[in-house]
């Protein structure tokens, strides 16, 4: 695919610090029912004059100041960097990793909570329980995307509960990335190439080392004995060898025939589509993609099989009258069609 990022490792680190960023707090309903009860003392003491009461709404006004600066140092001097798995299939689990770094001196991060805040798997939470003072933890979450397609991450919300659970303060921190999660893995029905021979390899009518049976012909020096036709040498008294075509890797196009498909439908034919791919590819086959729109080249191995199903990832819904897939005089396996 034109453009397309190879990369290993998918990651991504935050930009300012986040003492310059503008942190948040919502109460939790520990804390809603903590204020309320604040209140409660402190209507009774202006009630009733009681001195007792009065220490005990000073105390709680402490506790609640307490925690909205212990809270706020514990977000300070943060940073974080997400690591993505390479091209998970959607419905399959994947793990996603970050690292949380302090840039404080002195003082540890205790209870931190790290979350996605758009992308397949928003919402996910992955936790870390400490951080020490210019060290780096590690946290993990374990996932998976409904969704096939290519998605851009952006911040990733870092957020506590330190000291009493009363409140929870979270900071946004920049982490751009990309995730591309292929089509689904399912079982499809085995199909017949068109315009081609048996799949796997072609015989091109020449000698070599293939599985067609050519001919025999006198032993040569330095052929191996292996080829040696035993029976046929014995009855004309000379050793004979068995010659055989040589063979040319196979070339097949998917043609996926997806114009007016329902979204059902469509859905439908990528997976089966992206199944019959790494079916093909896995017997060594050169394999490509003929869409709507869409042309990806034969190519064999992992790199050409990686950018057939990232274009299945991003292939969208064409109407009726739109240009019929080309495979450019390929053998193709035609997907789709309205079946």
């Amino acid at each position: 695919m034109a453009g397309a990022a190879q990369r290993t490792g998918q990651r991504g680190e935050s930009g300012a610090p986040a003492w310059r960023r503008r942190k948040r707090l919502r109460f939790t309903r520990e804390g809603w029912y903590y204020v309320a009860f604040t209140l409660g003392v402190g209507v009774a003491a202006l009630n009733t004059g009681n001195n007792l009461l009065f220490l005990v709404l000073g105390l709680q006004l402490t506790v609640i100041v307490a925690s909205g600066v212990l809270s706020e140092g514990a977000l300070e001097g943060l940073s974080v960097r997400r690591r993505l798995p390479r091209d998970p299939a959607a419905g399959d689990l994947f793990r996603v990793s970050y690292e949380v770094t302090s840039a404080k001196r002195f003082w540890p991060t205790p209870a931190l909570s790290l979350s996605e805040r758009r992308g397949p798997f928003a919402g996910a939470r992955a936790a870390v329980l400490l951080v020490g003072p210019r060290e780096t933890a590690s946290a993990s979450l374990v996932t998976r995307s409904a969704r096939r397609g290519h998605f851009e991450l952006g911040e990733v919300a870092v957020s506590t509960r330190f000291p009493f659970g009363f409140f929870e303060k979270w900071l946004p921190l920049d982490a751009p990335d990309e995730l591309w999660v292929l089509p689904a893995r399912a079982s499809a029905p085995e199909r017949r190439v068109r315009g081609g021979h048996r799949e796997g390899e072609r015989p091109e009518g020449r000698s070599g080392m293939g599985a067609e049976f050519l001919g025999l012909r006198e032993l040569r020096s330095g052929d191996d004995r292996r080829l040696v036709h035993w029976r046929k040498s014995a009855a004309v008294g000379r050793l004979l060898a068995v010659e055989r075509e040589r063979e040319q890797r196979r070339r097949v196009v998917v043609l996926l025939e997806h114009r007016g498909a329902t979204p059902e439908l469509l859905e439908r034919s990528v997976r089966e589509a992206a199944v019959t791919a790494r079916r093909l590819s896995g017997r060594g086959l050169e394999v490509g993609l003929a869409a709507s729109g869409t042309w990806v080249p034969p190519a064999a191995g992992p790199g050409g099989l990686r950018r057939l199903l990232r274009e299945l990832a991003v292939l969208a819904p064409v109407l009726a009258d739109a240009p019929a897939p080309d495979p450019h005089g390929e053998s193709v396996l035609v997907i789709g069609g309205g079946r």
